[in-house]
């Protein structure tokens, strides 16, 4: 019984401080004081660490979490490791959460002279009618979202404006039937 108390307080803790890690990054963001660095980086590399810790989750659901690099992506990046591996995190931790069967695949492929990353699943979809409100704060794509999968509807948020920190733009296809994927297009 102790054991259940600690873990929920542990729990508790944990998603308190995401949130306000995601309303800290969020404000500075809208401010205008995040200061994007500009360093080479192996991708392989940044993809299977950024990966591993949700590999875990997406095991304890049942859930393939796969990645690939097609083979016209340079090994080595120019850009912002540490922000691309936060959009990475918000984008496959929701597709985790959101998919009870099926697969979650990180794929890096380049798109005519951008470098795109697209996170696919297989879960339940984002209704048309949900998806222009989606990156705004504090919006989830269904009001029963909240109660059964948790959340701030801060990620999405904080992901589009680090794309467009970035001079990004990332896009959204969904259905119910086919599952999410976000395609994110930076330059290379």
């Amino acid at each position: 019984e102790k054991k259940e108390y600690t873990d929920v307080i542990v729990q508790s803790s944990e998603t308190l401080l995401e949130l306000i890690n995601n309303v800290m990054d969020l404000s500075s963001l809208e401010s205008g004081k995040v200061e994007l660095e500009q360093t080479a980086f192996e991708l392989d590399s940044l993809l299977k660490q950024t990966l591993a810790p949700l590999k875990f989750q997406a095991i304890s659901k049942n859930i393939e979490l796969e990645y690939d690099i097609t083979p016209d992506v340079p090994a080595f990046l120019l850009g912002d490791p540490a922000r691309l591996r936060q959009i990475l995190i918000n984008l496959v931790g929701n597709s985790i959460k959101f998919t009870n069967a099926g697969t979650v695949r990180v794929t890096a492929c380049r798109s005519y002279d951008k470098f795109c990353i697209r996170v696919s699943d297989t879960g339940i979809g984002i209704p048309t009618e949900s998806q222009a409100t989606l990156f705004e704060p504090y919006v989830q794509a269904k009001s029963d979202t909240i109660r059964k999968y948790g959340g701030t509807g801060l990620g999405l948020a904080i992901v589009k404006k680090l794309v467009t920190a970035m001079t990004g733009k990332i896009t959204l296809e969904s259905s119910i039937e086919t599952g999410t994927t976000f395609s994110i297009y930076l330059p290379m």
